[in-house]
């Protein structure tokens, strides 16, 4: 089993990250989950937030009770990270899946405008915007101003 404990990331704020919370219920039958999420929640978080939710695995593990929480590994561009944690609430009332993103901020900024760029420090939420590549389009949300990225072209769309 990984340690996560002790966990550190820090990137000198280089990268953006891009945090996807589904909230899942069990089925009316209680024996598994339902496929479609009940809640999602999208957020952006900093490094010591990152830092902060994968450090806290270990505590949410030691529950009890049916509660567990993991985390998986992959490639990203900021090397080899958590990038999905999963975590089932005491009795297996809940489920939550937390998918983490990352974006190199130098890439939204090259092509960035000085509303873009305002925007993406000011950026609190994003979601996928909807499109026929549902995952292609980011559209980034700072107070009531928006903007909506492309990360196959790496382009701003307006």
């Amino acid at each position: 089993m990984t340690n996560f404990r002790n966990f550190k990331f820090y990137s000198g704020n280089r990268y953006l990250i891009l945090v996807s919370i589904e909230t899942f219920e069990k089925t009316a039958s209680g024996k598994s989950w339902k496929r479609q999420p009940v809640e999602v929640e999208n957020r952006i978080y900093d490094d010591e937030h990152y830092t902060n939710y994968i450090s806290s695995i270990p505590f949410f593990n030691n529950f009890g009770d049916g509660a567990y929480c993991r985390g998986h590994y992959g490639y990203t561009c900021a090397g080899y990270l958590p990038v999905e944690v999963n975590t089932v609430s005491p009795y297996r009332e809940v489920k939550k899946r937390a998918a983490f993103t990352f974006i190199h901020k130098s890439d939204l900024e090259k092509a960035a405008g000085y509303r873009e760029k305002e925007i993406i420090e000011g950026a609190k939420s994003w979601k996928y915007f909807s499109a026929p590549d549902k995952y292609r389009y980011i559209e980034f949300i700072a107070g009531d101003k928006f903007a909506v990225y492309d990360r196959i072209n790496h382009v701003w769309v307006n």
